[in-house]
């Protein structure tokens, strides 16, 4: 497992981009990435835990991640799951990070470790979108809302160690791609629409 801090991620604005309040304005990705930091994507299931500088990858659905930022050390962890609830569903110790609570218990289990008081660690929470809002009738979208369930779920399993996000990028219609620099914290935000977007953009001109 590998690991970072973030960029305040403004709730109450509609899903826009790409990120607000970074720590430091002059930073982009481009930059964080020419300067030789390894880029890595985070994958359905997966856990990191690390004081390296990494940039950070992932795409996210109905998934959620939650990071973790703890200033004075320098430490920071990100994870990447699909479903709420691990108790409900028989798993080998390996597949502990497809589940919400789970990830975050690990997580918090690998903080105390270090004896960094979890009061001081800040948490910022993303993902769980309903991809099936747009398309099916209303009743039929809640009943398949895995997104909303996630995001209970993460909220719920952080309070119960006494934290709660300090920002939140979650819910609406549409995925998200997410990058997020472990040596700041900073992380941007972007629709996979858009983000799909520019690339063709990008090839068409190369071509």
């Amino acid at each position: 497992m590998r690991l970072g801090k973030c960029a305040l991620i403004d709730k109450r604005r509609n899903f826009n981009p790409q990120v607000i309040d970074l720590f430091d304005a002059t930073l982009t990705p481009r930059k964080i990435m020419d300067s030789g930091v390894p880029v890595i994507h985070l994958k359905i299931g997966e856990c990191l835990f690390t004081r390296e500088k990494l940039l950070v990858s992932t795409v996210l659905g109905s998934c959620v991640s939650v990071t973790f930022h703890h200033a004075p050390t320098g430490t920071s962890a990100m994870f990447h799951a699909m479903l709420p609830d691990v108790h409900r569903i028989r798993q080998t110790d390996r597949e502990v990070c497809n589940f919400v609570d789970a990830a975050i218990e690990r997580i918090l289990r690998g903080f105390e470790r270090q004896d960094v008081p979890l009061r001081e660690v800040v948490v910022k929470l993303l993902g769980g979108a309903n991809s099936m809002k747009s398309r099916c009738a209303l009743h039929i979208a809640e009943a398949l809302d895995v997104g909303r369930r996630n995001v209970e779920q993460a909220r719920a399993t952080l309070l119960g160690s006494g934290l709660s996000p300090v920002s939140e990028h979650i819910l609406g219609a549409e995925g998200r791609k997410v990058l997020f620099y472990t040596g700041t914290g900073d992380v941007w935000v972007r629709s996979v629409r858009a983000f799909l977007h520019r690339l063709e953009k990008r090839a068409r001109s190369a071509a």
